[in-house]
Protein backbone atom coordinates (compact mmCIF):
# COMPACT_ATOMS: atom_id res chain seq x y z
CA UNK A 1 0.00 0.00 0.00
CA UNK A 2 1.57 3.02 -1.19
CA UNK A 3 -0.31 6.38 0.97
CA UNK A 4 -1.04 9.44 -0.76
CA UNK A 5 -3.17 11.03 1.34
CA UNK A 6 -3.17 11.90 5.28
CA UNK A 7 -6.45 12.25 6.82
CA UNK A 8 -6.06 14.11 10.03
CA UNK A 9 -8.54 14.28 12.96
CA UNK A 10 -7.71 17.49 14.54
CA UNK A 11 -10.42 17.08 17.51
CA UNK A 12 -13.55 14.61 18.25
CA UNK A 13 -15.16 17.42 19.39
CA UNK A 14 -18.49 19.03 17.50
CA UNK A 15 -21.24 21.27 17.64
CA UNK A 16 -23.68 18.42 16.63
CA UNK A 17 -24.07 14.85 17.94
CA UNK A 18 -25.23 13.07 14.96
CA UNK A 19 -28.00 10.19 14.83
CA UNK A 20 -25.76 8.51 12.36
CA UNK A 21 -22.49 9.73 13.07
CA UNK A 22 -19.26 7.04 12.90
CA UNK A 23 -16.70 8.32 14.92
CA UNK A 24 -19.65 9.75 17.71
CA UNK A 25 -18.43 12.88 18.08
CA UNK A 26 -20.31 15.31 19.71
CA UNK A 27 -19.93 18.92 22.05
CA UNK A 28 -19.11 16.53 25.45
CA UNK A 29 -16.64 15.36 23.66
CA UNK A 30 -13.15 17.50 24.06
CA UNK A 31 -9.67 16.13 22.27
CA UNK A 32 -8.10 18.07 20.18
CA UNK A 33 -4.34 17.95 18.47
CA UNK A 34 -1.30 19.77 19.66
CA UNK A 35 -0.01 22.17 17.45
CA UNK A 36 3.21 19.70 18.32
CA UNK A 37 1.79 16.47 16.78
CA UNK A 38 0.06 18.14 13.82
CA UNK A 39 3.49 19.37 12.73
CA UNK A 40 4.88 16.35 13.54
CA UNK A 41 2.26 14.44 11.83
CA UNK A 42 3.01 16.69 8.68
CA UNK A 43 6.84 16.23 9.24
CA UNK A 44 6.84 12.71 9.33
CA UNK A 45 4.25 12.36 6.29
CA UNK A 46 7.01 14.67 3.93
CA UNK A 47 9.43 12.49 4.67
CA UNK A 48 7.67 9.28 3.41
CA UNK A 49 8.06 10.87 0.36
CA UNK A 50 4.49 9.26 -1.22
CA UNK A 51 2.25 11.79 0.38
CA UNK A 52 0.63 14.99 -1.30
CA UNK A 53 -2.54 16.01 0.04
CA UNK A 54 -4.02 16.15 3.84
CA UNK A 55 -7.47 16.31 4.39
CA UNK A 56 -8.27 17.97 8.44
CA UNK A 57 -11.51 16.77 9.92
CA UNK A 58 -13.04 16.20 13.54
CA UNK A 59 -15.57 16.87 14.91
CA UNK A 60 -16.01 20.07 14.33
CA UNK A 61 -12.67 21.72 13.08
CA UNK A 62 -13.86 25.34 12.96
CA UNK A 63 -14.47 25.56 16.49
CA UNK A 64 -10.67 25.94 16.55
CA UNK A 65 -9.98 28.38 13.64
CA UNK A 66 -6.82 29.37 14.72
CA UNK A 67 -5.39 25.35 14.30
CA UNK A 68 -6.96 24.96 11.31
CA UNK A 69 -5.16 28.06 9.89
CA UNK A 70 -1.74 26.98 11.16
CA UNK A 71 -1.57 23.24 10.68
CA UNK A 72 -2.79 24.37 6.63
CA UNK A 73 -0.13 26.78 6.55
CA UNK A 74 2.37 23.87 7.67
CA UNK A 75 0.89 21.94 5.31
CA UNK A 76 1.37 24.19 2.73
CA UNK A 77 5.41 24.74 3.32
CA UNK A 78 5.81 20.99 3.73
CA UNK A 79 4.66 20.73 0.09
CA UNK A 80 1.08 18.78 0.29
CA UNK A 81 -0.34 20.42 -2.77
CA UNK A 82 -4.15 19.32 -2.09
CA UNK A 83 -5.32 20.53 1.50
CA UNK A 84 -9.15 20.09 2.52
CA UNK A 85 -11.18 20.54 5.21
CA UNK A 86 -14.38 18.97 6.37
CA UNK A 87 -17.63 20.93 8.32
CA UNK A 88 -20.62 20.70 8.98
CA UNK A 89 -21.21 24.59 8.59
CA UNK A 90 -22.70 25.67 11.60
CA UNK A 91 -20.39 28.77 11.45
CA UNK A 92 -22.44 30.02 8.73
CA UNK A 93 -24.29 31.64 11.88
CA UNK A 94 -21.81 33.48 12.37
CA UNK A 95 -21.80 37.42 11.26
CA UNK A 96 -20.52 38.22 7.67
CA UNK A 97 -17.57 40.04 9.83
CA UNK A 98 -16.29 36.78 11.46
CA UNK A 99 -16.63 34.74 8.76
CA UNK A 100 -14.51 36.98 6.27
CA UNK A 101 -12.46 37.31 9.28
CA UNK A 102 -11.70 33.56 9.98
CA UNK A 103 -11.88 33.13 5.41
CA UNK A 104 -9.67 35.64 4.64
CA UNK A 105 -6.77 34.13 6.69
CA UNK A 106 -7.58 30.31 4.94
CA UNK A 107 -7.69 31.87 1.35
CA UNK A 108 -4.50 30.12 -0.01
CA UNK A 109 -3.99 27.85 2.23
CA UNK A 110 -7.25 25.49 1.94
CA UNK A 111 -7.73 24.19 -1.52
CA UNK A 112 -11.59 23.18 -0.73
CA UNK A 113 -13.67 22.94 1.62
CA UNK A 114 -16.66 19.74 2.53
CA UNK A 115 -19.39 20.40 3.98
CA UNK A 116 -21.15 17.32 5.40
CA UNK A 117 -24.96 18.34 5.51
CA UNK A 118 -28.41 16.20 4.93
CA UNK A 119 -31.50 15.68 7.10
CA UNK A 120 -29.35 13.85 10.14
CA UNK A 121 -26.52 17.22 10.25
CA UNK A 122 -29.82 19.68 9.62
CA UNK A 123 -31.44 18.31 13.36
CA UNK A 124 -28.23 20.11 14.55
CA UNK A 125 -27.21 22.59 11.81
CA UNK A 126 -29.98 25.09 10.37
CA UNK A 127 -29.92 24.70 6.45
CA UNK A 128 -29.92 28.23 6.02
CA UNK A 129 -26.29 28.28 7.89
CA UNK A 130 -24.37 26.25 5.39
CA UNK A 131 -25.83 28.18 2.28
CA UNK A 132 -24.87 31.37 4.38
CA UNK A 133 -21.18 29.14 4.96
CA UNK A 134 -21.44 28.97 1.01
CA UNK A 135 -21.30 32.41 -0.10
CA UNK A 136 -19.10 32.91 2.44
CA UNK A 137 -16.35 30.70 0.52
CA UNK A 138 -17.70 32.06 -2.69
CA UNK A 139 -16.71 35.96 -1.47
CA UNK A 140 -13.40 34.53 -1.00
CA UNK A 141 -13.39 32.51 -3.83
CA UNK A 142 -12.96 28.77 -2.26
CA UNK A 143 -14.13 26.12 -3.83
CA UNK A 144 -16.49 23.95 -1.49
CA UNK A 145 -18.54 20.69 -2.72
CA UNK A 146 -21.56 19.13 -0.30
CA UNK A 147 -21.45 16.06 0.90
CA UNK A 148 -25.25 14.41 1.56
CA UNK A 149 -25.48 10.91 3.59
CA UNK A 150 -28.12 9.14 1.99
CA UNK A 151 -30.80 6.82 3.01
CA UNK A 152 -34.51 5.51 2.19
CA UNK A 153 -37.11 6.80 3.58
CA UNK A 154 -37.41 10.83 4.38
CA UNK A 155 -34.66 10.68 5.46
CA UNK A 156 -32.85 10.48 2.11
CA UNK A 157 -31.04 12.48 0.23
CA UNK A 158 -33.28 12.81 -2.33
CA UNK A 159 -35.61 14.31 -0.70
CA UNK A 160 -33.63 16.22 1.61
CA UNK A 161 -32.16 18.60 -1.62
CA UNK A 162 -35.71 18.51 -3.36
CA UNK A 163 -36.65 20.78 0.22
CA UNK A 164 -34.16 23.26 -0.10
CA UNK A 165 -35.08 25.43 -3.34
CA UNK A 166 -33.81 27.61 -5.76
CA UNK A 167 -30.19 26.76 -3.06
CA UNK A 168 -29.50 24.05 -4.80
CA UNK A 169 -28.74 24.47 -8.41
CA UNK A 170 -25.30 25.08 -9.45
CA UNK A 171 -23.31 23.62 -6.63
CA UNK A 172 -21.14 20.28 -6.38
CA UNK A 173 -23.08 17.40 -4.53
CA UNK A 174 -21.22 14.38 -3.76
CA UNK A 175 -23.98 11.56 -2.22
CA UNK A 176 -22.77 8.38 -0.38
CA UNK A 177 -24.66 5.35 0.78
CA UNK A 178 -24.74 5.78 4.91
CA UNK A 179 -23.29 2.28 6.74
CA UNK A 180 -24.71 1.41 10.17
CA UNK A 181 -21.17 2.10 12.05
CA UNK A 182 -21.08 4.20 14.83
CA UNK A 183 -24.00 5.87 15.82
CA UNK A 184 -25.66 4.92 13.35
CA UNK A 185 -26.24 1.23 14.11
CA UNK A 186 -28.69 2.69 16.19
CA UNK A 187 -30.58 3.62 13.11
CA UNK A 188 -33.65 1.38 11.91
CA UNK A 189 -32.65 -1.26 9.65
CA UNK A 190 -34.89 -0.44 7.01
CA UNK A 191 -33.37 2.54 5.96
CA UNK A 192 -29.93 1.52 4.61
CA UNK A 193 -29.35 1.48 1.03
CA UNK A 194 -27.97 -2.17 0.88
CA UNK A 195 -27.54 -3.34 -2.80
CA UNK A 196 -23.77 -4.75 -2.78
CA UNK A 197 -24.03 -8.36 -2.69
CA UNK A 198 -21.17 -8.92 -0.33
CA UNK A 199 -19.13 -10.87 -2.27
CA UNK A 200 -18.45 -8.49 -5.08
CA UNK A 201 -17.56 -5.58 -2.81
CA UNK A 202 -14.50 -3.57 -2.58
CA UNK A 203 -11.96 -2.37 -0.13
CA UNK A 204 -11.70 1.69 -0.72
CA UNK A 205 -8.55 2.39 1.04
CA UNK A 206 -8.01 4.34 -1.46
CA UNK A 207 -4.33 5.35 -0.15
CA UNK A 208 -5.31 7.01 2.61
CA UNK A 209 -3.96 7.12 6.32
CA UNK A 210 -5.69 8.38 9.35
CA UNK A 211 -3.73 10.07 12.41
CA UNK A 212 -5.99 11.07 15.41
CA UNK A 213 -5.65 13.84 17.51
CA UNK A 214 -4.47 11.96 20.25
CA UNK A 215 -1.96 10.62 17.48
CA UNK A 216 -3.48 7.08 16.99
CA UNK A 217 -3.06 5.67 13.42
CA UNK A 218 -5.31 3.59 11.18
CA UNK A 219 -4.65 2.50 7.49
CA UNK A 220 -7.84 3.70 6.27
CA UNK A 221 -10.66 6.48 6.88
CA UNK A 222 -13.44 4.07 7.60
CA UNK A 223 -15.45 5.55 10.27
CA UNK A 224 -16.18 2.29 11.77
CA UNK A 225 -12.35 0.77 11.91
CA UNK A 226 -11.76 3.80 13.94
CA UNK A 227 -13.74 1.65 16.97
CA UNK A 228 -12.11 -1.64 16.56
CA UNK A 229 -8.74 -3.22 17.49
CA UNK A 230 -7.53 -2.37 13.75
CA UNK A 231 -5.09 0.26 14.88
CA UNK A 232 -1.54 0.32 13.32
CA UNK A 233 0.18 2.63 16.28
CA UNK A 234 0.54 5.28 17.82
CA UNK A 235 2.70 8.58 17.24
CA UNK A 236 3.47 9.35 20.52
CA UNK A 237 4.87 5.81 20.99
CA UNK A 238 6.17 5.12 17.62
CA UNK A 239 7.76 7.35 14.66
CA UNK A 240 5.17 7.30 11.47
CA UNK A 241 7.81 5.35 9.35
CA UNK A 242 8.24 2.52 11.88
CA UNK A 243 4.39 2.40 11.73
CA UNK A 244 4.08 2.19 8.01
CA UNK A 245 6.80 -0.38 7.58
CA UNK A 246 6.28 -2.31 10.34
CA UNK A 247 3.20 -2.16 11.76
CA UNK A 248 1.37 -6.49 11.26
CA UNK A 249 -1.68 -4.01 10.25
CA UNK A 250 0.17 -3.25 6.96
CA UNK A 251 -0.35 -6.74 5.55
CA UNK A 252 -3.99 -6.70 6.18
CA UNK A 253 -4.61 -3.88 4.32
CA UNK A 254 -2.41 -4.70 1.37
CA UNK A 255 -4.13 -7.92 1.07
CA UNK A 256 -7.13 -6.00 1.58
CA UNK A 257 -5.99 -3.52 -1.01
CA UNK A 258 -6.64 -6.33 -3.94
CA UNK A 259 -10.41 -6.96 -4.71
CA UNK A 260 -9.93 -10.69 -5.15
CA UNK A 261 -8.08 -11.46 -1.64
CA UNK A 262 -10.80 -8.82 -0.30
CA UNK A 263 -13.31 -10.57 -1.16
CA UNK A 264 -11.07 -14.00 -0.49
CA UNK A 265 -10.88 -12.33 3.24
CA UNK A 266 -14.95 -11.91 3.67
CA UNK A 267 -15.22 -15.62 2.71
CA UNK A 268 -12.89 -17.08 5.24
CA UNK A 269 -14.44 -14.74 7.83
CA UNK A 270 -18.05 -16.02 6.97
CA UNK A 271 -17.26 -19.88 6.16
CA UNK A 272 -14.52 -20.27 8.52
CA UNK A 273 -14.54 -18.06 11.35
CA UNK A 274 -18.29 -17.77 11.67
CA UNK A 275 -18.97 -14.24 11.42
CA UNK A 276 -22.15 -13.18 10.43
CA UNK A 277 -22.76 -11.42 7.13
CA UNK A 278 -25.31 -9.99 5.40
CA UNK A 279 -26.67 -10.92 1.66
CA UNK A 280 -26.16 -7.49 0.40
CA UNK A 281 -24.35 -4.71 2.02
CA UNK A 282 -23.88 -0.60 1.63
CA UNK A 283 -20.26 -1.41 0.85
CA UNK A 284 -17.31 -2.87 2.09
CA UNK A 285 -16.67 -0.62 4.69
CA UNK A 286 -19.75 -1.74 6.69
CA UNK A 287 -18.34 -5.16 6.27
CA UNK A 288 -14.84 -4.39 7.27
CA UNK A 289 -16.50 -3.04 10.72
CA UNK A 290 -19.01 -5.77 10.80
CA UNK A 291 -15.45 -8.10 10.86
CA UNK A 292 -13.22 -6.55 12.61
CA UNK A 293 -15.15 -5.30 15.96
CA UNK A 294 -14.94 -9.23 16.31
CA UNK A 295 -12.61 -10.08 19.88
CA UNK A 296 -9.42 -10.97 18.76
CA UNK A 297 -10.18 -11.06 15.05
CA UNK A 298 -6.62 -9.66 13.76
CA UNK A 299 -5.64 -12.83 15.59
CA UNK A 300 -7.79 -15.07 14.03
CA UNK A 301 -7.23 -14.08 10.66
CA UNK A 302 -3.45 -14.01 10.96
CA UNK A 303 -3.18 -17.66 9.00
CA UNK A 304 -5.36 -16.87 6.37
CA UNK A 305 -3.49 -12.65 5.79
CA UNK A 306 0.13 -14.35 6.25
CA UNK A 307 -0.63 -16.89 3.31
CA UNK A 308 -2.34 -14.31 1.28
CA UNK A 309 0.33 -11.80 1.90
CA UNK A 310 2.90 -14.26 1.04
CA UNK A 311 1.53 -14.97 -2.21
CA UNK A 312 0.97 -11.29 -2.86
CA UNK A 313 4.67 -10.08 -2.37
CA UNK A 314 5.68 -13.16 -5.09
CA UNK A 315 3.49 -12.13 -7.20
CA UNK A 316 4.88 -8.43 -7.12
CA UNK A 317 8.30 -9.64 -7.19
CA UNK A 318 7.52 -11.66 -10.03
CA UNK A 319 5.86 -8.95 -11.72
CA UNK A 320 8.76 -6.65 -11.18
CA UNK A 321 7.15 -4.53 -8.53
CA UNK A 322 6.97 -4.42 -4.86
CA UNK A 323 4.36 -2.51 -2.86
CA UNK A 324 4.76 -1.00 0.19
Amino acid sequence: MIYRQLALMLTDRCTAACRFCGVRCSPANKGVISTELAHRVIDEVKALGTFDRIGLSGGEVFLYPELVRDVLAYAKEAGLSRRTVATNGFWGGWSDERQDAVLSELKGLVTEVAFSHDAFHAEYVKTEHLWRAIRALERHDIPCTIHVADVYGEMGAGEFLASCGQDVFYRHYRLYQLAAMGNAENLPEEIFVREQVWDETICYTEGILSVHWNGDVYPCCCPGIFSTGFKLGNLNETPLAEIVAGSPGMKYINVMASPTRFVRMLRYAKETLGVALPEKTVNGCELCYMIFRQPDMLQRLAPFIKKEYSELVMERLLGGEVEQ
